[in-house]
């Protein structure tokens, strides 16, 4: 089992992603109700030549400018993925150290029950949620703040001490039933 170490956290500001994101929130507000507009903490895999420019301007969403996925055409829609679950997130970036930890505002989310490669979003809601919601779709590029750059470390894990094999009987048997070779052992032995 791989074992994951935080290694430190940087803060990220940015005043101009702030106020859009504050502004955003406000919207969200007024259209459906104080409750869908609190944001989620929510972390994103990416490359880590990409997270200084994400911090600095923003997200890019699929389909913007020709940008496209990464990985695949979206499973669950055409926008930016995250997810509360780091190791879910480490999971698209092999052999990364860094994560993006945001706020994400998801709005009224439209629940998918099945895939729906590269859809757009979902008429009269502001985000989509995989069907194990594991994973959140944005679309929205300002319903997204950057705000922590997380440094980790894959371990192979910590060496365990393993009992020795369970010592042989005077019958000549070892605990697991072979006759004879406790018995030589202790021949050679003595």
């Amino acid at each position: 089992m791989t074992k994951t170490n935080l290694v430190k956290v940087e803060y990220v500001l940015n005043p101009d992603l702030v106020h859009h994101f504050r502004e955003c929130r406000e919207s969200l507000k007024k259209k459906h109700g104080e409750e869908f507009s609190y944001p989620v903490l929510a972390f994103h895999g990416t490359m880590e030549t990409n997270i200084k420019p994400i911090c600095e301007t923003g997200f890019k969403i699929p389909g913007d400018n020709v940008h496209a996925h990464r990985t695949d055409t979206g499973w669950y829609g055409k926008g930016v993925y995250f997810s509360e679950y780091p190791a879910y997130s480490m999971g698209y970036i092999k052999g990364a150290t860094q994560l993006l930890l945001c706020q994400v505002l998801q709005g009224k989310a439209y629940q998918c029950t099945k895939l729906i490669h590269g859809h757009s979003l979902m008429k009269g809601y502001d985000s989509h949620v995989s069907p194990c919601k594991k994973e959140l779709v944005i679309f929205n590029k300002y319903h997204i703040l950057p705000q922590y750059i997380v440094h980790y470390q894959q371990n192979a894990g910590e060496f365990k001490y393993t009992s020795p094999p369970k010592p042989t009987s005077a019958a000549g048997s070892t605990a697991e039933g072979k006759k004879g070779k406790g018995r030589r052992r202790e021949e050679s032995l003595g």
